[in-house]
């Protein structure tokens, strides 16, 4: 194989890469969360303080909630038995990329600190 097919392997390894960071990324940070009913597991970024309004987490959901200030739940929230709720003051997401020796890729791990 020359260097310009491992040139554009390389890129298409890049690309696929990169569309399967947007495909698994959190949700962009919002002010609230209203009028939703969770099934599956579903985690919500405040940007600086979310207020929760009008949300069922179900027997086979699970909501994270987290917001550097804080997290407001108000009215018409419920946890059916089985569900999960988490509520953390902070989220980081990592993306760890390990290259061999001739700059090829050779691990992409997501890691999410939740505290």
């Amino acid at each position: 194989m020359n260097m310009k097919m491992k040139k554009y392997i390389a890129l298409a390894i890049m690309l696929l890469s990169a569309s399967r960071i947007m495909a698994v990324a959190p949700v962009d940070s919002v002010d609230t969360y209203t009028n939703h009913t969770v099934t599956d597991s579903v985690f919500v970024q405040g940007r600086s303080n979310l207020t929760v309004n009008n949300v069922n987490v179900t027997s086979t959901g699970r909501l994270r909630l987290s917001a550097p200030e804080s997290v407001l739940i108000t009215g018409g929230f419920t946890v059916n038995l089985g569900g999960t709720l988490n509520i953390y003051e902070e989220c980081i997401h990592r993306i760890r990329l390990d290259y061999d020796a001739s700059g090829n890729m050779i691990r992409r791990q997501e890691e999410t600190e939740l505290r």
